[in-house]
């Protein structure tokens, strides 16, 4: 999970999280920012440090908390990884059901397929890309990220980056509901919407209101945590 001191509403979120129930299987670790702003600590769900510091530029601070991250998962016995933000609801049956598709050997890079104009070795191309609000890879896929990490400069956003560097992995498209137009705690639309995820293969759920989100998006994740099926 990406974290920040930028906006309150980030703690928030990390507070509510926890209260997303989760199988042992499953370990959670918040890539957040030490007492300086451009200084990062990987952390456990129970706030304890796990890995030393970096710092760097706003610019490339992405692409390196998410290095971080990824050097600390294949230090470890992890087979999976599925990197996201913090405003998330994840439905760990469903994701977990997910991953034993794949094997931890195989080149998986898998998330929200979009698609971006660019220039690769000084073409023109349309390149797909996962969304950096929640993605899939396997260990073998965080190994090779590792390996590349220099092939291309840390100066673009970090989903775009992780693509240019798989860009030899096609993206695996997967289902992803945002709920990011909601102006107002609307009852009965959450009601329609918490139904329509019960009824699907949804593992993951992104919010983010356009309108007071330190105090709306709480109401509807509490909402949602209450009505899903998470575990």
């Amino acid at each position: 999970m990406l974290h920040s001191n930028t906006d309150p509403i980030y703690s928030v979120f990390a507070e509510l999280l926890l209260q997303n129930p989760r199988p042992d299987s499953v370990t959670l670790q918040f890539l957040v920012p030490a007492m300086d702003s451009t200084n990062y600590l990987l952390q456990s769900g129970d706030q304890r440090p796990v890995l030393g510091s970096l710092q760097d530029n706003l610019t490339s601070s992405l692409i390196e908390r998410t290095l971080l991250g990824l050097e600390y998962f294949i230090s470890g016995t992890y087979d999976f990884v599925f990197r996201t933000n913090l405003s998330s609801i994840l439905l760990y049956p469903r994701l977990l059901d997910l991953v034993t598709k794949f094997s931890p050997l195989e080149r998986v890079y898998a998330g929200y397929v979009g698609h971006v104009q660019t220039v690769v070795a000084g073409k023109p191309q349309v390149l797909p890309f996962c969304s950096g609000a929640g993605l899939l890879l396997t260990k073998k896929t965080a190994e090779l990220v590792l390996e590349r990490r220099a092939r291309v400069p840390h100066t673009i956003v970090d989903d775009l980056w992780l693509a240019m560097t798989l860009r030899d992995i096609q993206p695996i498209p997967l289902e992803r509901f945002d709920i990011i137009s909601l102006c107002r705690f609307d009852t009965e639309l959450l009601k329609v919407i918490a139904s329509h995820i019960k009824n699907s293969n949804i593992h993951h759920v992104r919010i983010k209101s356009p309108v007071s989100r330190s105090k709306l998006d709480p109401l509807i994740y509490k909402f949602l945590l209450q009505n899903l099926p998470l575990c």
